[in-house]
């Protein structure tokens, strides 16, 4: 029985988040490897029909879009269908672990893929949700702008000094609260994948459980899951900026910088892309544990469990057994 099962602050689910990803990295990075892995034979792919656009695609506006537009849609598509396999294995496999029992790749994805539907469902609405609070403070900030400039115009303000201060702490105000938006409704929404996975709920069920489980904690989610983020942005920037760094100085092979830039952000979605799927499963069972108690639920389970039969150990042969062997005379 997992003896560790007790409410977490956010030091502590940190703290126990890098526990696993340290010591069961194999396991955890062997599940989120297909999503790079996908990726980085998508960018393969795109390679020979111009994608980075270079060349003729350059000076061809048409063909330009075309092979933009082409990629980042493939690129779209293929992250949420593998981000939805591998978040959802990611999670029971944690889920597994943080009970105290053992598990393996394959039996992670096994018990989860039967659930891929309803998995891609629930991440479907989330990314609706955060994608459209992203475009609304765009249009926002665009908005601001020229809202500013009219201002400015009405009130025969004519400093351009003052419009660049003015206009560039309101676009800063408004980005931010965009992006605070955003975090929120991940932090509210998150929480439905782990509930589905484990409690075998369905879509909608399991946003309502991830917006129960959430209530009165989402500053601390959003807290967890903002270190986990920018963590893994800078893992990712470190990896990926050689590649980079290659393609602005050294342009004699257009085509060895795109390798170096998708092998780097390869390694950097492996070793970085389950560490926020962590964290998420372990507050989903932290809430849990916070709101209903879970923790006894589970001991009380645990003694319900029926004991393994006790074998007898098994009586010796010594060969001279008086009630086996025959009596001498």
């Amino acid at each position: 029985m997992q003896s560790a099962l007790r409410p977490m602050s956010t030091s502590q689910v940190l703290d126990r988040t890098f526990h696993y990803y340290r010591n069961h990295f194999p396991l955890l990075a062997g599940i989120g490897v297909l999503l790079p892995a996908l990726l980085l034979l998508l960018t393969f792919a795109f390679v020979p029909l111009g994608y980075p656009p270079r060349g003729l695609a350059l000076r061809n506006p048409f063909v330009f879009w075309t092979i933009f537009f082409e990629y980042w849609g493939s690129w779209i598509l293929l992250y949420i269908i593998a981000h939805a396999i591998t978040g959802g294995a990611t999670v029971y496999a944690v889920s597994r672990l943080y009970l105290g029992e053992q598990v393996t790749i394959a039996e992670s994805y096994r018990k989860t893929l039967p659930r891929f539907w309803t998995i891609l469902r629930i991440a479907l609405n989330i990314y609706v949700r955060v994608v459209g609070a992203g475009l609304l403070t765009i249009a926002a900030v665009v908005l601001g702008g020229y809202g500013l400039d009219f201002v400015f115009k009405y009130l025969g303000i004519s400093s351009n000094s003052a419009q660049i201060w003015i206009g560039s702490i309101t676009v800063i105000l408004i980005a931010l609260a965009g992006v605070l938006w955003m975090l929120y409704l991940y932090s509210k929404y998150c929480l439905a994948i782990p509930a589905c996975v484990l409690e075998n709920l369905p879509a909608r069920p399991a946003v309502r459980r991830s917006r129960f489980l959430a209530r009165d904690s989402i500053r601390r989610i959003t807290l967890i899951y903002l270190l986990m983020v920018v963590l893994g942005l800078g893992l990712s920037t470190v990896l990926w900026l050689p590649g980079q760094y290659y393609a602005i100085y050294f342009r004699r092979s257009v085509t060895t910088a795109i390798l170096l830039r998708s092998l780097g952000s390869f390694a950097a979605g492996a070793l970085a892309g389950p560490i926020a799927t962590i964290a998420v499963a372990l507050v989903y069972y932290d809430q849990r544990i916070r709101k209903e108690a879970f923790d006894l639920q589970f001991m009380m389970e645990f003694l319900r469990r029926p004991l393994p039969e006790q074998v007898p150990p098994a009586t010796m042969d010594t060969g001279g057994d008086s009630a086996s062997s025959p009596q001498m005379r």
